[in-house]
């Protein structure tokens, strides 16, 4: 891991996740980790005047972004969603049924396809 992490603000040892509270796919990483009751940080970032160390947490510049405890950087709402479940099994957000869990990831991009449009 190199010093640039240190150049922006994260929980050590920790999960970080970079978000907004106006933005629904930031909200739904959200929603992962407090159903998932996982302790973690939240670093509010405004959309409209992003801090100037952003970049080097996403470079597109786009929330959520999580840092895991390792230093890894995950993005995309869904990537992280299903980060969680898949590190906390116990916590049951997906169904263990394979055809559940399939017909739940169509509806997911069904609906963000039509709100996206």
């Amino acid at each position: 891991m190199s010093d640039i992490s240190q150049a922006y603000p994260y929980e050590e040892n920790g999960y970080t996740l970079y978000s907004c509270a106006t933005c629904p796919y930031a909200q739904r990483a959200l929603r992962a980790f407090r159903i998932a009751q996982v302790p973690h940080k939240v670093v509010e970032i405004d959309l409209l005047n992003k801090p100037s160390w952003y970049h080097l947490v996403n470079p597109q510049l786009k929330v959520p972004t999580l840092r895991t405890p390792s230093g890894d950087l995950l993005i995309e709402s869904l990537v992280i969603a299903e980060y969680v479940a898949d590190q906390f099994p116990k916590a049951r957000l997906l169904s263990l049924d394979a055809l559940e869990r399939a017909q739940l990831r169509l509806f997911i991009e069904l609906f963000s396809t039509r709100i996206s449009s």
